[in-house]
């Protein structure tokens, strides 16, 4: 998966990393102002983008380096032992139903 670095006019705003599946679909949307959510969070925590805000979109390698290196665990489904592969730090969906393996 390749990333992008998104950059707002607005200095004081961080420059923001999305995969560039993401990216496509905020573009797509004909929202000016989009909610979205970054690779690392499940839950959307209410942030939102607005689309006349950004300056530059370029591709980032070292940021998708550092994503496709990222240590992943695995979770095994304790009723159908369907396996899930989750990065390190993030838990599966309906958590209680799975094991570490």
């Amino acid at each position: 998966m390749q990333y992008v670095k998104i950059t707002f006019r607005d200095k004081r705003i961080e420059p923001i990393n999305l995969s560039l599946i993401k990216w496509g679909f905020i573009l797509e949307d004909a929202k000016t102002l989009v909610p979205y959510m970054l690779d690392s969070e499940r839950e959307w925590s209410g942030r939102t983008l607005n689309k006349a805000e950004v300056v530059s979109v370029e591709p980032d390698k070292d940021y998708t380096e550092k994503m496709a290196t990222r240590p992943s665990v695995l979770y095994r489904h304790k009723t159908n032992n369907n396996v899930v592969q989750c990065f390190e730090g993030e838990l599966p969906d309906k958590f209680d139903e799975y094991e570490k393996m």
